[in-house]
């Protein structure tokens, strides 16, 4: 699966700092602008930036944030 084509919204993902290697958290993505997630856990949300992370969707799907750095909009029309 191209990481152009995958849709983030509504997903379980789990974030990793791509500079410190440590994970960030974990939690349902709610919102996907550009160049950041809004990551929901419990009654918490995160702002997660896309460049500096690594996801990991629910089925498993390493995605490297740098290479989703679009809108989802344009991302997805153009895979």
């Amino acid at each position: 699966m191209r990481s152009s084509s995958v849709s983030l919204l509504n997903r379980t993902v789990m974030v990793y700092d791509l500079e410190c290697r440590k994970e960030r958290g974990s939690g349902t993505c709610v919102l996907e602008t550009k160049n950041m997630i809004l990551v929901s856990s419990g009654s918490k949300a995160k702002s997660i930036p896309k460049s500096v992370s690594v996801f990991i969707l629910d089925d498993g799907t390493r995605l490297d944030g740098r290479t989703i750095l679009r809108r989802p909009v344009e991302r997805l029309s153009s895979a």
